[in-house]
């Protein structure tokens, strides 16, 4: 599943889809909120796109450090 695949079942609130990752639900959630608050007025379109943009990079981050906490596990099996 593509981002903007991803952003559209977002948009209209559709629920987790399954086989994503930890990190993909908790960004998948964090936009379904941000959809719902937008259309509720509580951001412009400006600060929508700049929680979207920091949605997508806290997410970018925590897997980053998910692969990493992964790939030291593995180490020492």
């Amino acid at each position: 599943m593509n981002k903007s695949e991803l952003e559209a079942l977002a948009f209209r609130g559709e629920p987790v889809p399954d086989g994503l990752p930890l990190t993909g639900q908790r960004c998948y959630l964090a936009l379904c909120a941000l959809y719902a608050s937008y259309r509720a007025g509580a951001f412009t379109k400006e600060q929508a796109a700049a929680q979207k943009a920091n949605i997508y990079a806290q997410a970018a981050k925590e897997s980053e450090k998910d692969n990493l906490y992964y790939k030291s596990t593995k180490k020492l099996s």
